[in-house]
């Protein structure tokens, strides 16, 4: 379809520097653009913000929005009249109805004499709908780095953007990927850790007063969903990782979980072109989009509904359980015990084996700490694989399940896409590879290079079949039988499926199988707009001939985990989806950095083919 190429766009990107004209005079200017999103069949939600030119007025700013078929406004086909007002942020949202299908239309605001920047949008394509183009995007620090992939975006041209979440941080100074923020320009507002609704609204402004945002926002429309950042980091439905309901009081916050957890919200749909949900639950956001007969796309919401508490990524998940374990007090023998019988062992053998550990940490007893630790982490390990397997566990909840169930059961169109914010992919491999990373990154490297000897090739070859663990529990991973729900009913409607992900800030792609084996879908993990990726935590090593550095994760996963394709763990960038009947190709865009407007564009491409379904 590609109604907006790479010249309309660029015509839209000339117009984003109109809106300041005949605002010298005026009462108020358009300082963070204009934005559309939630495209529906007939009807799409418009955005910008009308800033006081007198930063001491809080009367409400008069607006007069517009809708025309053509750029030079000539003929309005929607237009109408609104305010701007302090309680929002001066934010200002309005739905545009009664729009055709496959049509582009232009929209504006004004104030008085100010005219805002132009706007490109459109609703949702009706009947056959032969292509269709979509631009994936997710985990976005700002301080870590520059917006490039926004721009590669709105240069190369798309009909929809869709963010998978993490579309802000709330970190404070000091906090993760934070480390070049002065010298790249990026320094944050506020410097604190977002827990009020006042900090949201500033870290919201800061990102949205990013040019390159400003030009994807105005350059079609946007389909969005959040995923933990947006809150808070590793969230669930009564808390997140630094901020439990248990501790709500914590001097550190000062306010409870869901006090927290709504200001992020409220916030989060005043700043962006988003329809509030019909039933005034803010958390009830997960919908679906039909692009005629063409696909449907399920936007899931996995973290504030429904979701059981989250476990990190392995390594840390053992770390945390180990840490409980050893300094927990009561509650820390309690969960070792819970933990012990799961492998078969009774409470006197753990009261004895925790009071040998924490007497070992105590004494600084090296090798008694090491024993303890190596018994721990195998009790831990199969304590949180199976807490994976449990059949209660839920990522979504009963109720979104169950009517994301009926959707893909429903589903007339040739393909379905599932937007996902974590992971869906199988992501295990050998326990003993997880854990010793470091030591065998020679030795992957070798292998790929065809040098390993014979002896360093079987050591890598008995991993092969050993008992298998997840890397991250925070992904479906976690949640294993509600995923096999999910496939089950895909495998089951008959149609093609793709399923789209961000959250790891890492490029991937996998065939996910059912229990039994059967190609449920095809998925593509995006790479982060400029969150650092697992690269930050396996450095690269040094090529045996060249001395380059070589990023031997990848080696690893790709060597290991069933189903995986492809992987670059060291590049940010974003995806596009290529539409049609036939396939899905994805195309992964990498930038060059992050660092420099100066950049450079590499593209993979991968496909999925509605034949192998």
């Amino acid at each position: 379809m590609l109604l907006f190429t790479k010249r309309s766009l660029g015509v839209i990107v000339a117009m984003l520097t109109i809106g300041t004209i005949g605002t010298a005079h005026a009462d108020a200017r358009f300082s963070y653009g204009v934005a559309s999103g939630d495209p529906g069949a007939s009807s799409v939600v418009l955005w910008t913000r009308a800033e006081p030119v007198n930063p001491n007025a809080d009367n409400p700013v008069s607006l007069q929005w517009q809708m025309a078929d053509g750029a030079d406004f000539d003929t309005l086909v929607a237009s109408g009249t609104g305010s701007a007002n302090i309680e929002d942020d001066y934010t200002f949202k309005v739905i545009a109805e009664g729009l055709a299908p496959d049509k582009t239309y232009y929209y504006r605001f004004i104030a008085g004499e100010a005219v805002s920047p132009v706007g490109q949008t459109r609703v949702l394509p009706e009947g056959q709908i032969d292509a269709l183009t979509l631009a994936i995007f997710s985990c976005v620090n700002y301080p870590a780095g520059l917006f490039n992939a926004y721009e590669a975006a709105v240069r190369e041209g798309f009909d929809y953007s869709v963010h998978l979440g993490d579309y802000i941080y709330e970190y404070g100074a000091g906090g993760y990927a934070t480390e070049n923020a002065e010298a790249l320009g990026r320094t944050l507002s506020p410097q604190t850790e977002l827990v009020t609704e006042a900090d949201y609204v500033e870290r919201y402004a800061l990102y949205t007063a990013d040019p390159d945002l400003q030009a994807l926002r105005a350059a079609a429309p946007m389909i969005m969903m959040w995923d933990d950042h947006e809150t808070a980091n590793d969230s669930w439905a009564e808390g997140a990782d630094n901020h439990n309901a248990s501790d709500s009081e914590a001097p550190e916050f000062g306010v409870p979980w869901e006090e927290r957890r709504d200001n992020a919200l409220r916030v989060y749909f005043r700043w962006n072109p988003l329809r509030e949900p019909l039933s005034g639950n803010l958390l009830d956001y997960d919908r679906s989009f039909e692009f005629g007969d063409l696909a449907d796309l399920h936007m899931l919401e996995t973290r504030l509904q429904g979701r059981d508490v989250t476990r990190a990524d392995i390594l840390t998940a053992l770390r945390d359980r180990i840490s409980l374990y050893l300094g927990g007090g009561d509650a820390g023998l309690l969960q070792l015990i819970a933990d012990g019988s799961i492998a078969g062992s009774n409470k006197e053998a753990m009261q004895a084996l925790l009071t040998a550990g924490r007497t070992a940490a105590f004494t600084e007893d090296e090798s008694g700490l090491a024993g303890f630790q190596d018994a721990a982490t195998n009790i831990a390990l199969l304590s949180l694989v199976t807490e994976a397997m449990d059949p209660q566990r839920t990522m979504l909840g009963e109720n979104q399940r169950t009517d994301l169930l009926g959707k893909i059961k429903d589903s007339e169109a040739a393909w379905q896409i599932i937007g996902s914010q974590t992971l869906m992919s199988r992501m295990a491999m050998p326990a003993q590879v997880l854990s010793g990373f470091e030591e065998l990154a020679p030795l992957f490297i070798k292998s790929v290079l065809g040098a390993a000897t014979a002896e360093e090739q079987a050591t890598l070859d008995a991993f092969d079949g050993q008992f298998e663990v997840p890397y991250n529990f925070d992904a479906w991973d976690g949640y294993q039988v509600e995923r096999e729900m999910i496939l089950s009913a895909l495998v089951e409607a008959g149609t093609a499926n793709v399923v789209i992900s961000g959250d790891t800030h890492n490029a991937w792609s996998s065939d996910i199988r059912t229990a039994s084996g059967e190609l449920a879908a095809v998925e593509f993990g995006g790479p982060g707009v400029t969150s650092p990726g697992l690269e930050r935590l396996f450095q690269a090593v040094p090529h045996p001939v060249t001395g380059e550095p070589v990023p031997y994760a990848e080696e690893a996963f790709l060597r290991y985990v069933d189903d995986l394709n492809f992987a670059n763990i060291k590049d940010r960038g974003y995806m596009s989806l290529r539409v049609s009947k036939a396939e899905v190709e994805t195309e992964f865009h990498f930038v060059s950095t992050t660092a420099s407007k100066d950049y450079t564009v590499e593209t993979v491409v991968h496909t999925a083919r509605r034949s192998s379904f």
